[in-house]
């Protein structure tokens, strides 16, 4: 949005601005029309949120890096992202959208400048019918983790057999983005045993390791992903 209309220099010289009598087309009516473009700049942007979306996409749907930002503009307005790593280098455009939305999508598939195993500081700017903005404000976006997992006390089964349930909805199973389960037990919850892995997304898994029923044992559990392993859960006693 501009702050004030633009105006033909005929109509600048047929008044007075900043004291200075444009009757004529001199000097000083240049003078005044430099001055009065001064206040004709397209506001800068305000970035509001810089966060990673559509996490569970597939195919064509990837997931996104969404700015969402305010202000206003009229129609036909661009807004311009630009994006800086985490450990140097330089900000460098990655996008356009319409700045009348308030918010602009990049996607990640087979986009080399914004991955999401990448953080990166984040500014816009908006070309409002060709009056470009200053560069708004920095947001920043952290890489995307892998959720730190959870596991629910294990409820025995029968007497090879125990229920294990975890935090599987943290853990989307997309084309994109894949998490691995490993399951360890324990009979004195220092030694421990891999059971094996399956999909954190799953949620709950019935562990057949025999005689589970007549012990009492521990379990724990680590997620894998493809950017970052975290430490294991809680331990976790059947009985």
């Amino acid at each position: 949005m501009l702050f004030a209309t633009k105006r033909s220099l005929s109509d600048l010289c047929s008044r007075r601005v900043h004291n200075l009598n444009c009757a004529d087309v001199d000097e000083r009516c240049y003078l005044a029309e430099m001055l009065e473009s001064r206040r004709l700049l397209t506001a800068a942007p305000t970035i509001t949120d810089v966060e990673w979306t559509n996490l569970r996409g597939t195919g064509s749907s990837d997931p996104k890096l969404t700015v969402s930002f305010s202000g206003s503009y009229d129609s036909g307005s661009t807004v311009y992202v630009e994006v800086e790593p985490d450990g140097g280098g330089s900000f460098t455009q990655v996008g356009t959208g319409d700045a009348t939305a308030g918010s602009v999508d990049i996607g990640t598939y087979n986009n080399a400048s914004v991955q999401i195993g990448t953080g990166y500081s984040v500014q816009i700017r908006v070309d409002d019918n060709s009056d470009m903005s200053d560069y708004s404000n920095q947001g920043h976006v952290d890489p995307l983790g892998v959720p730190a997992p959870h596991l629910d006390a294990p409820s025995t089964v029968d007497s090879n057999d125990v229920a294990l349930t975890w935090n599987g909805s943290d853990y989307p199973h997309t084309y994109f983005i894949h998490y691995t389960m490993d399951v360890q037990w324990s009979y004195n919850g220092s030694t421990w045993f891999d059971y094996g892995t399956t999909d954190a997304d799953a949620g709950s898994g019935t562990l057949n390791i025999g005689n589970i029923g007549n012990v009492t044992a521990y379990f724990r559990i680590t997620v894998s992903g493809d950017y970052g392993t975290p430490s294991y859960s809680d331990t976790q006693q059947n009985n």
